[in-house]
């Protein structure tokens, strides 16, 4: 975790501070009245904190250490108060979200020099889901898209890896995400 992540962090679990603020006043970006917070939310989904998390460490001495181990005990303390016999699904949410623009010939080149086979694991969805998932495979940009400034020039054999499903998510678990020899590592053990 980077000092920057631990300061948002500790901004909003300890000290019980707005988006606004934080976005502001730690990450030193504009965050206008009506909207702001955005870069703060992205932040702290990244490490499954949402609304009801604010202030959940407030009473605890967190550190660099610390905080995830602390975050993850007050999720487990969060599930058992709000579990219910009730699970409601099928609400209408508004969300805004940046989306970044991709270029389909640069997914198609690297499946054409990887193939539509998972790097990290060998899954071949061809092999197991037959004509109906022929060529399907997942694509991850290795350095996060959202890190890319405007313009970026893709190299589709050093910038994209083809990763199944699983594979993809395990990826995106952690910020910035697994490596291919991360998850290979995990495999194998």
């Amino acid at each position: 975790m980077n000092k920057i992540d631990f300061d948002v962090l500790k901004a909003y679990l300890v000290d019980k501070e707005s988006h606004r603020y934080i976005q502001e006043n730690i990450l030193h970006i504009d965050a206008p009245k009506r909207g702001g917070g955005f870069k703060t939310m992205e932040i702290l989904h990244s490490y499954g904190v949402k609304k009801e998390h604010k202030g959940v460490l407030a009473k605890y001495n967190v550190n660099e250490d610390n905080i995830i181990s602390l975050l993850n005990e007050s999720n487990q303390n969060l599930d058992e108060i709000n579990s219910n016999d009730n699970y409601i699904e099928g609400a209408t949410q508004v969300r805004l979200v940046n989306s970044y623009e991709r270029n389909p010939e640069a997914r198609k080149k690297c499946i054409s020099i990887f193939g539509a086979i998972c790097q990290a694991c060998g899954f071949n969805f061809n092999k197991v889901y037959g004509q109906a998932a022929k060529g399907y495979i997942e694509v991850h940009h290795i350095i996060p898209i959202s890190t890319l400034k405007k313009g970026y020039t893709v190299n589709p054999e050093k910038d994209l890896v083809p990763l199944c499903s699983n594979c993809h998510s395990v990826a995106h678990k952690k910020n910035p995400p697994y490596s291919v020899a991360e998850i290979k590592a995990m495999i194998a053990s």
